[in-house]
């Protein structure tokens, strides 16, 4: 549970500002608050969960906090990337296998369903699990046994599934990568976390709580690194963040940080928060705008104001603000 921040127990109609957290998972957003609401619901329920979401954005710590607020809490919670080993080692660590029953089984072993039984299987990186073994999948969900590899009898097992993916399982079915049966038995309960560049309001809010772990209580944000971090779109989300901000952490000569801290001789590049971007180029769009407008209209000023269905007081107030002078010849 976040420090300062409420459990997500009504993620539909939490303040807008105030920040909602659901396990380590905090939120300033309204969407992603809709998220927790939904993830707490369920959570008492055996109904099984998948999370999609960019590398990065905390799916890992959603499933985690969904194990600990449900009923299962008290039993193992067993995590398995299906990306990171080999289809061989993946069924060995998903299924169990005997030894001998592949090259380096040097003893038996229980598969992560069979080890995590009363409690909560996640699987990471889901639309990397390869083809051939999402059959055994399907069948450890719809009649909760497992096989170990090399074996001829099935253990029942008890277990509350959940599976992150930053992958469109849906385009994966229609291109035949990625079982259609599968897809509708992991996809009972489905939610979205958005990428960091949507939920701009959260970036300060992590930055001061990953500082505030880092370099404790007294450890602050300067204006001005708030603005370097809000002007940064975060292809690597939170992890990236983190990152940052560990560097911050580690750089800073004293409690304050700045965006020399964050981003090193980068920083003035990308100092400029979101609002004052757009701000900009808006003022560039106006500015362009009104020169084309008054030189099709060679300086009239009522021509101009019909063809751009303002007013001519709003033409002229729009004309002053980015610098046209109506007198000047076109």
């Amino acid at each position: 549970r976040a420090v300062d921040a409420p459990l997500a127990d009504e993620g539909d109609t939490a303040p807008v500002d105030e920040p909602l957290a659901f396990g380590d998972f905090v939120t300033t957003d309204p969407a992603m608050k809709k998220v927790l609401g939904q993830l707490l619901r369920v959570a008492a329920s055996d109904a099984t969960v998948l999370i999609e979401g960019d590398t990065g954005t905390g799916k890992e710590l959603l499933a985690r906090a969904l194990h600990a607020a449900s009923p299962r809490a008290g039993r193992p919670m067993g995590v398995v990337d299906c990306g990171a080993v080999s289809a061989t080692l993946l069924e060995g660590q998903l299924f169990g296998h005997l030894k001998g029953a592949f090259t380096g089984a040097a003893e038996a072993r229980a598969g992560v369903f069979e080890a995590a039984d009363g409690g909560t299987v996640f699987l990471d990186e889901l639309g990397e699990l390869p083809l051939e073994l999402q059959p055994k999948l399907l069948r450890v969900l719809e009649a909760r046994t497992v096989r170990r590899l090399g074996d001829v009898k099935d253990v029942p097992v008890d277990v509350r599934f959940v599976a992150a993916t930053n992958r469109d399982l849906s385009d994966m079915v229609r291109q035949g990568t990625f079982r259609q049966d599968v897809f509708f038995r992991v996809a009972v309960v489905r939610v979205r976390v958005p990428p960091l560049a949507e939920r701009p309001g959260d970036v300060p809010l992590l930055a001061r709580r990953y500082l505030a772990q880092l370099r404790g209580p007294d450890a602050r944000l300067t204006e001005a690194a708030e603005g370097a971090l809000m002007g940064y779109d975060w292809p690597g989300n939170a992890r990236e963040l983190r990152n940052v901000m560990e560097r911050a952490a580690a750089l800073a000569p004293g409690p304050e940080v700045g965006p020399e801290d964050l981003f090193g001789e980068a920083a003035p590049a990308r100092a400029t928060a979101f609002r004052e971007a757009k701000d900009e180029v808006v003022a560039e769009f106006e500015r362009r705008y009104v020169q084309a407008l008054m030189l099709r209209h060679g300086g009239n000023v009522s021509s101009a104001a019909r063809e751009s269905g303002l007013s001519r007081n709003a033409l002229y107030a729009l004309m002053k603000r980015v610098g046209v002078d109506p007198t000047e010849p076109r």
